[in-house]
């Protein structure tokens, strides 16, 4: 109360993006770093001046399907990296300091744009490991999480959240519920370093 009189804006960052604007920003070292759809930028925290910024291209039918709006919720900062997550299923990992891209990860099959896939999710690192869900069951494809080694871009492992006969819980999801879809996974997940565990 004795001081909110005082705050005044300091500066603005126009993300030049007319989709939804849904990314969080992670700030280190004094860098404020935050996503559109199509661009990821780093900019001076104190002053809002451009650092750099990376455009982001798609094929166009790529934006014919994502599901519940044409966004990016954010990147993972980590070892020097941003790491993010494309509307194409891809993931991408640029340095920090320049913007340049050190690897980029393509989701392996069935997880094309075609099939109603689109990565728009933030992704989660947790001890080297790259953890990111999908939008779009809405479709019918069965949605997923999955990682990648965050060093290489490396595809390390998927875990499909509705689970097909033979599988572990498909007793729990009735009539052929994998054919038809569920399980998008694109609110972040949370980490727990006492139990290691990923909560999705």
């Amino acid at each position: 109360k004795s001081n909110v009189k005082k705050l005044v804006p300091m500066w603005s960052y126009a993300m030049t993006d007319n989709r939804g604007a849904e990314a969080f920003p992670v700030v280190k070292d004094g860098v404020i770093y935050t996503t559109a759809h199509n661009a990821t930028v780093a900019v001076d925290a104190l002053t809002g001046k451009q650092i750099w910024r990376v455009a982001h291209d798609y094929p166009p039918e790529t934006l014919r399907v994502v599901c519940c709006g044409v966004v990016n919720r954010g990147a993972a900062i980590y070892e020097g990296k941003i790491i993010r997550a494309l509307l194409d299923n891809q993931l991408i990992a640029l340095d920090a300091k320049t913007g340049k891209e050190i690897w980029k990860a393509v989701s392996p099959a069935p997880a094309t744009t075609a099939n109603g896939f689109a990565m728009t999710g933030a992704p989660l690192v947790v001890n080297g490991v790259v953890i990111a869900g999908v939008a779009g069951a809405e479709y019918g494809h069965r949605g997923f999480i999955e990682a990648y080694d965050a060093q290489t871009g490396k595809h390390l492992w998927r875990h499909y959240n509705v689970p097909a006969p033979g599988e572990k819980g498909a007793e729990t999801w009735a009539n052929d519920s994998n054919v038809t879809g569920g399980g998008s996974s694109w609110v972040t997940g949370s980490y727990d370093p006492e139990l290691d565990l990923v909560f999705w």
